[in-house]
């Protein structure tokens, strides 16, 4: 009998033991990133010093599906934020990103507060998300170059939560900061994208291909794209709720200054509570929006004006089927970029 108690006693503080949640310190007990997550469990969580990180173990870091949190020591404080730095150091003849989720990680899986830079991939080059949906929380993503999609972030066939986000400088073909496609349903919120690069399409943001997120509370400027358009963002085959953004001095090459969409599908976008404004378009076509041929989209309690091309008006569409509700529709001819415009608040995701 006593046998069997004691037995039991070592069976319960194993249980104790295996879901007590360790923090793990790098660099002071693993020396690299990678290192800390081979070692941790469920509920740990791996905290990065201060410090620049790079090299084989600080970069292509995979989760390995756990559910952890990988964060500076306070990623709430942006100084300490701007000193934790995943230095990736790609580049075409040796592609490096941040972190690789790809074994079904969920929102338990956790990414916060870290500056990750100079990724280079053909998808995601800070990071990419493939059939699995972690949380990105306070991170900043600078110079990220991908030859496709993603310069900061791709989620293929994912729905992450990504939320008080910085990306500055990132480049791709498609959506200089961020794109989502197939099948993704991500939701992207209380962002900043400013300076982002589409070589084709979706400056800052590229809705793509039967995805569907929502884009909250996000300030999204300065971007540029080339030629297919969407200097803010891109919606291609896909059907984003977009709400309470601002999108505002963005330029484009193609069509649609601040949003182009293209190719219908399920159920078209929503506007919601955005104001589109002072984009720039380079000929004659470039509207705050522009939406192709079969489209649907419904612009709710939103502000279009002051978006400088060379025709009148803010919204060109091409038999579009679009509604407008409540909304402030100007004609172009801004008198010039003007950033301070605030945030609209949104009460919710």
């Amino acid at each position: 009998m006593l046998t069997r108690k004691i037995i039991a006693g070592m069976a319960l503080l194993v249980l104790v033991q295996s879901t007590y949640a360790a923090n793990r310190l790098v660099p002071s007990q693993y020396f690299t990133i990678q290192a800390a997550i081979n070692a941790a469990s469920t509920g740990d969580t791996v905290i990065v010093a201060n410090g620049n990180y790079s090299g084989s173990g600080n970069r292509d870091i995979d989760f390995k599906g756990k559910k952890i949190t990988v964060q500076s020591i306070n990623p709430n404080d942006p100084c300490v934020v701007a000193a934790t730095i995943i230095d990736c150091n790609g580049s075409k003849a040796e592609p490096h990103r941040g972190f690789y989720f790809h074994t079904g990680e969920d929102v338990n899986s956790v990414v916060g507060g870290l500056t990750i830079i100079d990724g280079y991939a053909n998808d995601g080059a800070g990071i990419y998300c493939e059939d699995a949906s972690p949380t990105i929380t306070k991170c900043v993503f600078v110079n990220g170059n991908a030859t496709e999609w993603g310069g900061g972030i791709c989620c293929y066939y994912a729905s992450p939560v990504i939320s008080d986000c910085t990306f500055t400088g990132n480049s791709a073909m498609e959506g200089g900061a961020v794109t989502t496609r197939i099948s993704g349903t991500a939701l992207i919120k209380n962002c900043r994208m400013s300076n982002n690069y589409g070589s084709l399409d979706g400056g800052a943001f590229n809705s793509d291909c039967l995805s569907t997120p929502t884009l909250s509370s996000c300030i999204i400027t300065r971007n540029r794209s080339g030629s297919l358009g969407g200097g803010g963002i891109a919606i291609w085959q896909s059907n984003p709720i977009i709400k309470s953004c601002i999108i505002a001095g963005n330029y484009t090459e193609g069509w649609g200054s601040g949003i182009h969409q293209n190719y219908y599908f399920a159920d078209g976008s929503q506007i919601i509570n955005c104001v589109i404004t002072q984009n720039i378009g380079k000929d004659n076509d470039e509207q705050g929006i522009l939406c192709g041929s079969g489209i649907k989209m419904v612009v709710t309690n939103s502000i279009i004006g002051g978006n400088i091309d060379t025709i009148p008006g803010d919204f060109l569409s091409t038999s579009c089927d679009e509604t407008f509700a409540y909304c402030d529709v100007l004609n172009s001819g801004g008198s010039g970029p003007d950033w301070d415009v605030p945030l609209v608040q949104d009460g919710g995701a």
